[in-house]
């Protein structure tokens, strides 16, 4: 195999295995006062179909937070992380995508999120029509499977609890040990 400038392996497509993990990066806003997900937080850009998501095996996760920085700023507070296979008992698939950067992946829902109008903020009621009340039931679904690992600190490098440690539970217990 040859290496690219990026330093990847020469390869167009790189299957995502069920058993590793994936992570979501996330803002203060994508996390409520428990410290669960919110629903929002997996929900791609209105019209939209996919989310952005990076995998662990490949990153590792000092190269995780730094994306994870890179894409939420300062407002970063962590990773929600589950296995692809958790991810997949809801969304349509997960794609490598490393033309965005190494590590990064899509998640596809398998359909586009419906418009609202104007944006929901968190706590907000939904709109009521059946379309747009399927698709929080879905992205609501997948966040409360996610087990919310914490940033313990604003270093450049992760030093929160171990990203690639498996929980008791996937999805983990109420409360989440890794808080």
């Amino acid at each position: 195999m040859t290496e690219d400038s990026a330093g990847d392996a020469d390869v167009a497509y790189l299957d995502v295995d069920a058993d590793e993990f994936i992570l979501r990066a996330l803002n203060k806003h994508d996390v409520n006062g428990s410290k669960q997900v919110k629903w929002q937080a997996m929900a791609p850009a209105p019209t939209e179909s996919m989310s952005s998501v990076m995998r662990l095996r490949l990153l590792g996760p000092d190269a995780a937070k730094a994306e994870g920085l890179r894409i939420k700023g300062p407002k970063f507070v962590g990773f929600g992380r589950a296995l692809a296979s958790t991810y997949l008992r809801a969304a349509k698939s997960i794609d490598d995508s490393r033309e965005e950067f190494h590590g990064h992946a899509d998640l596809d829902h398998g359909f586009r999120r419906p418009p609202t109008g104007e944006p929901l903020l968190p706590g907000e009621p939904a709109d009521p029509s059946d379309e747009y009340q399927v698709a929080v039931f879905h992205y609501r679904g997948i966040a409360n499977a996610l087990c919310y690992f914490e940033d313990a600190t604003p270093a450049p490098t992760w030093a929160g609890a171990d990203l690639a440690a498996a929980c008791a539970n996937e999805g983990c217990a109420d409360p989440c040990p890794h808080a």
